[in-house]
């Protein structure tokens, strides 16, 4: 390692802008600040009206106000800095049983994705956090919650009815607990690979029986595959499990024939995957080198015993070894014709049903 890139040799913090869009009912306010540090100072600030309001406004109107409040208040700012740039609050007629409804939803969709929003701040643009803890359509208004950390704007808090919060690095256990001892969050010390999910729940008082629990997390990368089929092999069955991943990871999940994989094969046999949200490399400080998307898993009902999983496992993964070859070299003509699957088939060509058809002629 060369020791003059470590952190706490460079004495010169570099600062970092922010820009937050405020939402009212005759105007927007976008508000610019920078960050050095954990010091915020405020530099400049700037409003546009709306014709009439902004319940009234159309899209193009509302997206129009909204560039030229941040074309103004970045006006101090040199032509080469870039803000980040997120809404941070709404006016309260666009909540409706704490959540936005649904023609608002749609604008702010619109707008995080014309005017290059961070997907950070007090509520959504897209369906990323929408699907955290959604029922129906909408988010909860107390969804997220912003705070500024040591290096950059996080996400620190999520309303439910009670949120386990598994976190690994023991360095961050105190203060994290410190953060949210008044809250509704538990924060709990442990590997999530290795975590007994039953044990967790007798501890923290809860019920698992009713499978009335959510998976939500932005985790390591290389953990994906592993943490998926703990889950889906080990948990109870949850009722949504919703995560960032590496972005062409989540296209591997969600790929249907002639592109089929086993990483598809082995989530869709569980679930009903859906990529509900796509983020940047640049919405995330430290910028990293891959972008990333937010996937959805719908898991199914339990629909094979133990021993027929090992079959079509058994069988998916045979036809697999042989990628690209037809599976009469890797299958077998005779299981083949009993599934009434074309022996110059390729293992990327099936779906989901005809490897379970496969896996139960054998």
């Amino acid at each position: 390692m060369n020791i003059s890139t470590l952190p706490f040799l460079d004495k010169k913090e570099k600062s970092e802008y922010f820009l937050s869009l405020i939402l009212r009912n005759e105007k927007v306010k976008a508000v610019v600040f920078e960050k050095i540090g954990t010091t915020i100072k405020y530099l400049n600030d700037a409003e546009e009206e709306f014709s009439n309001t902004i319940e009234d406004s159309s899209t193009e109107e509302f997206l129009s106000s909204l560039d030229k409040a941040i074309t103004s208040a970045e006006e101090i700012l040199p032509k080469d800095i870039e803000t980040h740039k997120t809404i941070f609050g709404l006016k309260e007629a666009w909540v409706e049983d704490n959540k936005i409804k649904k023609e608002y939803l749609e604008k702010l969709k619109k707008a995080g994705e014309e005017l290059s929003l961070d997907p950070i701040g007090f509520l959504v643009f897209s369906e990323s956090v929408v699907n955290l803890i959604q029922k129906d359509e909408g988010a909860p208004v107390t969804a997220i919650l912003v705070d500024v950390g040591k290096k950059y704007l996080t996400v620190s808090l999520i309303k439910a009815g009670k949120v386990i919060a598994i976190e690994k690095d023991r360095r961050l256990i105190e203060d994290l607990k410190e953060k949210f001892k008044n809250s509704n969050i538990e924060i709990i010390e442990g590997d999530i690979l290795k975590l007994d999910i039953r044990k967790l729940f007798e501890n923290c008082k809860l019920k698992i029986e009713n499978y009335d629990y959510k998976v939500v997390g932005n985790i390591p990368y290389y953990i994906t595959s592993n943490l998926l089929k703990t889950i889906f092999e080990k948990w109870p069955r949850p009722k949504l499990i919703v995560l960032t991943v590496q972005k062409e990871v989540a296209k591997r999940i969600i790929a249907k024939p002639p592109d089929m994989n086993l990483l598809a094969l082995s989530v869709q046999l569980y679930s009903e995957p859906k990529i509900i949200s796509y983020i940047s490399k640049g919405s995330f400080r430290p910028i990293p080198k891959v972008d990333s998307a937010i996937i959805k898993l719908s898991p199914k009902s339990e629909n094979l015993n133990p021993k027929q999983k090992e079959e079509f496992f058994r069988v998916v993964k045979a036809g697999f070894s042989g990628k690209r070859k037809q599976l009469k070299n890797t299958i077998g003509l005779e299981i083949l014709k009993r599934a009434s699957i074309k022996p110059e088939s390729r293992p990327e060509e099936l779906s989901l049903g005809d490897w379970l058809k496969l896996a139960s002629r054998v």
